[in-house]
């Protein structure tokens, strides 16, 4: 597993994110989210994620639609939402 900081953009804000290459989905703090001013939106399915403390954690919403730049390329994605406290996003 190679984890890093690496600064990226989310729509054209520059983000320092928490890289794991074993992740198999990407995250966002929802207070992340909202000092943004970013929209949060319901998703229509549940994400449930096992933790280190083997307590299942059920996850419904999502920040939708937004550009991601890396290394001067731009993508659409979307994060799940979720509450952190050491980090803002995590790929």
């Amino acid at each position: 597993m190679i984890l890093f900081e690496v600064n990226i953009f989310i729509n054209g804000r520059i983000v320092g994110v928490f890289d794991d290459s074993k992740v198999t989905h990407s995250f966002i703090s929802f207070d992340y989210v909202k000092s943004l001013d970013f929209l949060i939106s319901s998703i229509t399915f549940n994400v449930v994620m096992s933790t280190p403390t083997n307590k299942p954690l059920t996850i419904s919403h999502a920040y939708l639609g937004c550009s991601i730049t890396i290394h001067g390329k731009t993508f659409l994605t979307g994060f799940i939402c979720m509450q952190f406290s050491c980090f803002n996003v995590a790929l």
